[in-house]
């Protein structure tokens, strides 16, 4: 146990620390990782009295059975409760350190913190990472908090072209590009550009999050996922969670070369580290796009089912070589770099800007080698195509103004309305997938410019 401090010291450096600490960082969870290390130093040291981390933890109300987890699992003790205890203010802390005599460990936070200008909870859990790939099999480890950050530096996400780096999805309905068709020369009516793929706000609660997955089923999963925080799950932990809720499904279970899992960490914008941070925003995106995190009839993840769809029906051969049609994340400035003065006839599908809270998606179509582009929306209805058995997402083509007339996913939209049926711009149609897409390697294997894998 620590040694007890004269009362007028502890005293004093109590009041600095329940002054200081709260304006600097609001939840104990989010102190400094260098500064929980130090913590444990002091209250988890490797002797018979250095059980001050089981004090600390009964004053903050943690349950016996989440203790006695901690004492067999973890290794930082300190560490693994305060990342655990996300209801727990920094002034609750502070008060359990000064009832326990921990002046040393006040006098850490204020000396720490009396340096610091604001606390940043980015950098605040960030740690050094090992960098194994979640694509080979690999085993649990529980040596670190699951509510720690990687560093940011080996999650960087994947460079899309795609303006907006936050994650929560607006509710607000864009005006532009509704008509359906941006772009290109002139038709009869006048159509106006797709706004900047619109910024999240990266604040959220629990209630909000909980408003935006579609489906009960979906929700459950993301709480399934093991970690104590609404907002961000460590990959390996969602991983984990969807081998065990879709046991026989083996796109869920079958790590390794696995298409689906590399197009799903495409979206959540991580390299697939095993300690990579998923945010709710980028799973609520995924499940917008692609359908819930539910079982089918025969427990099948719909989710992944889809994105399977997609990856195997949007490829088309060319010549010696194939292709695949779909850009994923990409500007419509990006778009319009890549069609035009392609032949006519070319397109490609990317995530759509201004559609996305809606699991849109937008074509981009050369119609002459010499004219600019056109583009086209195709709007989704997530919430109702949840509700379908079996799954039908419920995706309308906007310039055919035709809202009850829907497909069941992007391929078959693509494959029955744009490639055949009525011509999709004049008298022009989609017929060869633009070459060379960011995502051709992941969908196809074959290396850009030709050439198998």
């Amino acid at each position: 146990m620590a040694e007890e401090a004269p009362p007028d010291l502890l005293l004093d450096i109590y009041q600095k620390a329940e002054d200081l600490i709260p304006r600097k960082v609001k939840r104990a969870c989010d102190i400094r990782y260098e500064v929980l290390i130090k913590l444990g130093n002091m209250l988890d040291r490797p002797d018979p009295e250095g059980n001050d981390w089981r004090v600390m933890a009964s004053k903050l109300d943690l349950p016996n059975s989440l203790i006695d987890g901690i004492a067999y699992k973890e290794t930082d003790k300190t560490v693994a409760v305060l990342r655990k205890t996300t209801h727990v203010s920094s002034k609750q802390l502070v008060k359990a350190l000064y009832e326990m005599g921990q002046r040393d460990a006040l006098q850490l936070l204020v000396t720490f913190y009396s340096a610091t200008n604001c606390e940043d909870p980015e950098e605040a859990r960030a740690i050094p990472v090992r960098t194994q790939s979640m694509d080979e099999p690999i085993e649990s480890d529980e040596r670190y908090p699951v509510q720690v950050r990687p560093d940011r530096a080996m999650s960087e996400p994947v460079d899309s072209g795609y303006g907006g780096d936050s994650c929560r999805l607006p509710k607000q309905e864009s005006d532009q590009g509704r008509k359906g068709v941006t772009g290109g020369p002139a038709l009869n009516t006048s159509f106006s550009s797709t706004s900047s793929f619109p910024q999240f706000s990266q604040s959220s609660t629990e209630d909000h999050i909980e408003e935006d997955f579609f489906c009960e089923e979906s929700k459950q999963f993301w709480y399934a996922v093991k970690g104590s925080s609404a907002e961000f799950k460590i990959y390996f932990h969602f991983v984990t969670a969807m081998k065990n809720s879709f046991p026989n499904d083996p796109l869920a279970t079958q790590l390794k070369n696995n298409k689906v899992l590399k197009l799903i960490k495409y979206v959540f914008g991580i390299k697939g580290d095993k300690r990579d941070e998923v945010h709710v925003g980028k799973f609520v995106l995924l499940l917008g796009w692609f359908g819930p995190f539910k079982a089918d009839a025969q427990g099948l993840c719909v989710c992944l089912a889809q994105i399977q769809s997609l990856i195997e029906r949007s490829t088309t051969r060319v010549g010696n070589r194939l292709d695949s049609w779909f850009a994923g994340f990409m500007s419509q400035d990006e778009a319009n770099r890549r069609l035009k003065g392609q032949k006519r006839s070319t397109f490609l599908v990317r995530f759509s800007e201004s559609l996305r809270d809606e699991g849109g998606f937008s074509v981009g179509l050369s119609v002459a080698e010499d004219q600019e582009p056109v583009h086209f929306n195709i709007k989704g209805n997530p919430t109702a195509a949840t509700a379908t058995e079996p799954f039908d997402a419920c995706l309308e083509f906007v310039p055919d103004n035709e809202p009850t007339k829907t497909y069941p996913d992007l391929a078959t939209l693509v494959n029955k309305r744009l490639m055949s049926g009525n011509p999709v711009y004049g008298d022009v149609f989609c017929v060869r997938p633009c070459q060379d897409l960011p995502l051709n390697v992941t969908f196809t294997g074959y290396e850009e410019n030709g050439g198998r894998p």
